[in-house]
């Protein structure tokens, strides 16, 4: 969350820090939901693929970005 102070408390930080703050009480909701119901999720051999799967996408999607940002020269980076 480093790259939030450039928004200098406008509204895209409040916008920003909304969306993080929603996520993590869906992450919490959804953890409490799987306590409760006494869900197993490394027990579900589909739960297992599915997070094998979204990690593959964050991974590649992070590494996609990052290369077209270099070829970009997005935030002056090649300037290093």
């Amino acid at each position: 969350m480093r790259g939030v102070d450039h928004y200098c408390f406008s509204w895209q930080f409040y916008f920003i820090m909304g969306i993080y703050v929603l996520g993590m009480v869906s992450i919490i909701l959804g953890i409490n939901v799987m306590i409760n119901n006494g869900y197993h999720p490394f027990k579900d051999l589909g739960a297992v693929l599915i997070m094998f799967f979204w990690a593959f996408i964050a991974i590649s999607s992070i590494w996609l970005l990052q290369t077209i940002a270099f070829k970009l020269n997005v935030d002056g980076w090649k300037d290093y």
